[in-house]
């Protein structure tokens, strides 16, 4: 699982540098970073049964696909979330890694449901 984390966060932190340097314009090429991103840390989680990293991951690879699709543009607010994701990921990520070293239970958090929330109502708004 350890190496898992460390391409993970090899993954978040392109993404995050590709989110950080633009300005406003994503090219389908930035878009397409960053969903195979998101898709990589996606699988892998779920093979190390990380049901929270998978399931954000999950979440957010969708509307990146609609973005990819023309359904949905990459806007700031899609962008604030992406960051978010980064953010929560990198929580999550310490949180197993601690588990995995302390041989300890994995405490599932709120911060999960709080951006699948934020995700599916951003989805939910831009089709009304």
């Amino acid at each position: 699982m350890l190496e898992f984390i460390i391409e993970a966060e090899d993954h978040l932190n392109a993404v995050e540098a590709l989110l950080l340097k633009n300005s406003g314009k994503f090219s389908l090429p930035d878009v397409d970073t960053l969903f195979r991103a998101v898709h990589s840390i996606k699988g892998a989680s779920s093979y190390f049964n990380l049901i929270e990293i998978n399931k954000t991951s999950q979440a957010l690879e969708n509307l990146l696909d609609e973005v990819r699709d023309g359904k949905c543009k990459m806007e700031e607010e899609l962008k604030q979330l992406t960051l978010r994701y980064i953010d929560l990921q990198r929580k999550l990520m310490k949180s197993a890694k601690s588990v995995m070293q302390n041989e300890r239970e994995l405490i599932y958090d709120d911060a999960s449901r709080e951006f699948l929330f934020q995700l599916y109502a951003y989805r939910e708004q831009k089709k009304s």
